[in-house]
Formats: structure tokens, sequence, C-alpha cells
């Protein structure tokens, strides 16, 4: 195995995935979270034990600058049971995507680093040769005419990879858009009917059909969007109540995929609880001239044999479990309070409609 393979591959303490189990589809979540992640924490843990999701997409996570002077890093970010791309810690609002840590997933890193601000991509390997580009997307509503250039041009840039399956989310503010009719209700040189015009030639399809951003005192409009590039692969398409004071509803769905996880119990390092001491000790009395050779590769490997060792006399293994472990807050009090939400939730929902209204007041004077 090449020099450029092992480092690809990440194979330490000889340890390479090989066992899969077949998924017919991902469970995903993904909501705008207005103005920071973290401080939501203990509710999205909570969504998290009921809805077990795949994939995890979340805009806007990043605290306004005038309410947190606190330095993130990605540390902060971590989750049990997953991984995750994130755009950035220090700049912009913040985009991020979560991945349970038995999918296998390289980042797309030519369109992580595209100019548009700000969006995160990566690509999930699924059955047999498929595979499947998920894109997260933020785009301001004080975005600049070439920051929005810049984001249909992304657009474009994903489709021509000629992926098999296709997701992308996000937040893109663009309320004129009628989804139903597939125009904007402005000028067809603004920048909403350019970016329906290159959602049409891209033949992505658009899921998301009901309201998911609510303010009081204004108009509810469809902000945040799914594309596919097939249709019928969203389903089950869920609006639940938004997390925290967020003003988005978080929405839960399926994307039809037939997956490659590798399963859970399979054994592998635990590097949180390896003896680092006695490692450092064996590092030291190495004899590291022994292992150089001409060749690249063969240095490698030498060196790779070395490590190895170590984190096998150092590091205990561990069979991970892929459901996120309870926590020790989620008790009956936190459950029926989430429960309470998701109630009033759906009846603001229904009673915004003045119909509805009358006739929930009329059926509360009955009873």
């Amino acid at each position: 195995m090449t020099f450029e393979t092992n480092i690809r591959q990440k194979t330490f303490n000889n340890f390479t995935p090989v066992n899969y189990e077949d998924k017919s589809f991902l469970s995903i979540i993904y909501a705008n979270v207005d103005s920071g992640l973290l401080n939501k924490k203990d509710e999205l843990l909570l969504l998290i034990n009921e809805k077990n999701p795949d994939l995890m997409l979340f805009n806007e996570i990043l605290p306004k600058r005038k309410r947190s002077k606190k330095k993130l890093s990605s540390n902060d970010f971590k989750l049990d049971g997953y991984d995750f791309n994130i755009s950035s810690t220090t700049e912009g609002r913040g985009v991020i995507i979560y991945f349970k840590t038995c999918i296998c997933v390289q980042s797309v890193e030519f369109l992580n680093h595209d100019n548009f601000e700000e969006s995160v991509w990566l690509n999930i390997k699924l059955k047999g040769t498929d595979n499947l580009l998920v894109g997260n997307v933020y785009r301001s509503p004080s975005s600049s005419k070439d920051n929005n250039i810049l984001l249909n041009l992304m657009l474009q840039k994903a489709m021509d990879l000629n992926t098999s399956h296709v997701l992308i989310v996000g937040d893109f503010n663009y309320g004129s858009l009628n989804w139903e009719l597939q125009q904007s209700t402005e000028a067809f040189d603004q920048c909403s009917s350019l970016f329906m015009e290159k959602v049409k030639d891209l033949f992505l399809y658009q899921h998301v059909m009901d309201y998911t951003r609510h303010r009081t005192g204004q108009s509810p409009s469809r902000l945040d969007l799914i594309f596919s590039n097939e249709a019928n692969m969203v389903s089950e398409l869920d609006y639940m109540p938004p997390l925290g004071a967020s003003d988005h509803a978080c929405l839960n769905f399926n994307f039809t995929c037939y997956t490659d996880f590798k399963k859970s119990d399979e054994p592998r390092p635990n590097f949180f609880k390896g003896n680092y001491a006695d490692m450092r000790v064996d590092i030291s009395e190495t004899d590291w001239d022994s292992i150089s050779a001409n060749d690249l590769n063969t240095y490698w490997e030498n060196f790779l044999s070395i490590i190895n060792t170590m984190v096998n006399d150092h590091v205990p293994m561990i069979r991970p479990s892929r459901k996120a472990k309870k926590q020790t807050w989620l008790n009956s009090d936190a459950i029926a309070a989430c429960t309470e939400k998701k109630r009033a939730y759906k009846k603001w929902k229904f009673c915004k409609n003045e119909r509805n209204w009358q006739l929930y007041a009329e059926s509360r004077n009955k009873a």
C-alpha cells in the first residue's frame, strides 16, 4: 500500500473498515438554528435521542458577535457518535454537517473552498459505485449581487460532478419564490428570478411545500429549501418545532438511497483512553535511524509499523455504539416539556388560519 493511499484511507493500527450493512434511506434533520447552536445543545441531544438521525445539517450555528465574545473552536461542536464538517468557527454565521461515524464520507474540497459565502459539502459512499453529494447552504438576506452570482455558479459546479445522488439543503432567503408555479414575483433580472432559472436549468427538484419561517408581526415565508436531482427521493418530510427560540422550523425527512454503513460493533482503537505517557517513553527510546530507506513508500511502511505497534500496546479497543448515549438530564420532566412545545407549535400553526381558530375556539367553548 502506497504512502498516498495510507494517508487517504487513514489506515492506522491495521484497522480498515470492511464489514458493512445495507440501509435503504438516510434519516436527516435540517434547521436554521438562528444565532447559535451551542445554547441549544441540550434540546438537540434530546432530538437525537428521539429521532436518531444519520445526518444533521444546521445553519447560523455561530452566535452574533454582539451577543458573545467567547472564541469558539471545533471541539465546542463535538457530539457523541457523530463527526462533522464545518465552514468556520470564527467567520460568518456558520454552516455545519454532522454525520454518523459509521458513514463513509469525503470532504468536497473544491466546493468547500468556493468563493460563495457560505456552504459545506461532502460526498457519501453509497451501495456499489453510487455516491451522494450533500451540500448545506446559507445565503444571507444581505448577500451582495456578486455573492448571488457565485451561488448559482457553485450549484452548477456541484451538478457538473455528475454524482449519482444529490441533496442540497439550506436557508436561501428567497421569500419571493413561488415553488408551485416555479416563478418569482420579482423582475426577470433580479437575483431570485435568476436563481429560479438556474434551479430549472439544473433539473433540481424542490421538496419543501410549506412555510418554514414564522415570526410574530411578519408574514410567514418559505426560506429553507430541500433540493434533489431526482423526484421522490425525499419522503416523510415533517415540519417540527424550531430548536430553542429560532423562528425557523426544524425539518426531518428521509432521503431514499442504499448505503453502506460500517457496523457499529466493529472494534476500533479508543484513543481517548490511550496510555500516552508510556507511549512517549517508547517513542523516545525508538531508534528512528533504523527505519530510514531511500524509497519513500518503504520509509512510510516502516514508520507506520512502529506507530501501529505502539497503538496496539498502549491504546485499548472498543466496540462503539451507533446510538447516542441517553443523557442523564433526560428525565420525565424534560420529555414532557419538549412534548408540550411540539403540541403548542402544532396548535399555533393550525390556528394561524382564521377559520381554524374559530373552530378551535368553538370546540373549547363546548368543552
